[in-house]
């Protein structure tokens, strides 16, 4: 098992990257058009930023943990909010709805960090990231639509851009 910062450090970087300009713009797509979970994507960066190696078997397992939790919890959540965005009458709930579901998400990152924190060395590993592929490339490769090549490669640079601290 290789030792995590704590999981309120993620937390933070994700919050604050998820504030810079063009990030939002470049990952809500892929969630809304490719089943990406953004939350995924950030942590899949953050990991790599720490060059933390997960493993396909790895990823598997953390996509498989956390499944439940975005189906039954995350993604009611946010289908109620969406569909309350042109509703000026629903803006006080629509903003309750907002800070539930950060607190879903945050629950979420709550259940990634448990799991990498019980992988064995083998499912996360330190490596020099130069010479591996990204995390990134995991989530990627499970799109649904498989997203074109050029987009790939902007998703990879701009995450591996924000996240350098």
């Amino acid at each position: 098992m290789t030792d995590l910062p704590d999981i309120e450090k993620f937390w933070q970087w994700a919050l604050q990257r998820w504030s810079q300009p063009g990030l939002a713009d470049a990952l809500l797509p892929l969630q809304d058009q490719h089943g990406c979970v953004v939350l995924e994507l950030l942590l899949l960066a953050w990991l790599d930023s720490r060059n933390l190696k997960l493993s396909p078997s790895g990823y598997d397992g953390l996509v498989d943990a956390a499944a439940s939790w975005n189906a039954e919890v995350v993604l009611p959540l946010r289908a109620v909010r969406v569909g309350w965005r042109d509703n000026p009458d629903m803006a006080g709930q629509r903003e309750r709805l907002q800070k539930l579901e950060l607190a879903a998400e945050r629950a979420l990152a709550g259940l990634y960090f448990e799991l990498l924190g019980q992988l064995p060395a083998t499912e996360l590993s330190v490596s020099n990231m130069a010479e591996s592929s990204s995390n990134l490339e995991l989530a990627v490769q499970t799109a649904t639509p498989p997203l074109p090549k050029g987009q790939v490669v902007n998703l990879l640079e701009l995450l591996s851009a924000q996240a350098v601290e």
